[in-house]
């Protein structure tokens, strides 16, 4: 099991009324046993609905450094719920 920290930046390529297109880029560094840094990039498109609820789909790449795993893919789907 690995634990990784990654802060990243996520620029909007395309943005539309209710959709919108991302290409998160970012660092990890974490540890299993030793030390581990990686890289981080894919793109994640969200679909707003009218109550400001966000339906997205996600892919991930990642090259991990130090690492067993040198290479890691993603694929995520997901709701975000405002809480105000």
């Amino acid at each position: 099991m690995e634990f990784l920290v990654d802060p990243t930046y996520k620029n909007t390529i395309v943005r539309a009324k209710n959709i919108y297109l991302k290409w998160p880029i970012g660092a990890s560094i974490g540890t299993n046993t030793d030390f581990i840094g990686a890289l981080n990039t894919g793109m994640e498109f969200g679909l707003v609905s009218e109550g400001s609820v966000i339906f997205t789909v996600s892919q991930n790449n990642q090259i991990a450094f130090w690492s067993n795993r040198t290479w890691m893919f993603g694929l995520m789907a997901g709701i975000k719920i405002p809480l105000n």
